[in-house]
């Protein structure tokens, strides 16, 4: 039996569970410098996504997806900082 997956609206109650997943999602990368999360984190505070999209197991976020327009005119990499 599949388990039943929920694709949803991403909402601020889903923030702390998004870093988790995309901590875990680029662990291993030899290419990553593990600052992603921070890097998503801002781009939603600084209301820059387009789409945020949350897949939904058993009432937990298992995996997201973030749409945002280009961001060349934004500091990111300023932003994304811990």
């Amino acid at each position: 039996m599949k388990p039943d997956v929920t694709i949803r609206n991403g909402t601020s109650v889903d923030v702390s569970a998004i870093s988790e997943v995309t901590i875990a999602a680029f662990n291993t990368l030899e290419i990553s410098n593990h600052t992603e999360q921070f890097i998503i984190e801002a781009l939603r505070a600084g209301n820059a996504l387009t789409v945020s999209l949350v897949a939904e197991m058993g009432g937990r976020a298992g995996t997201d997806l973030d749409l945002f327009r280009s961001c060349r005119n934004t500091n990111v990499g300023a932003l994304a900082r811990p």
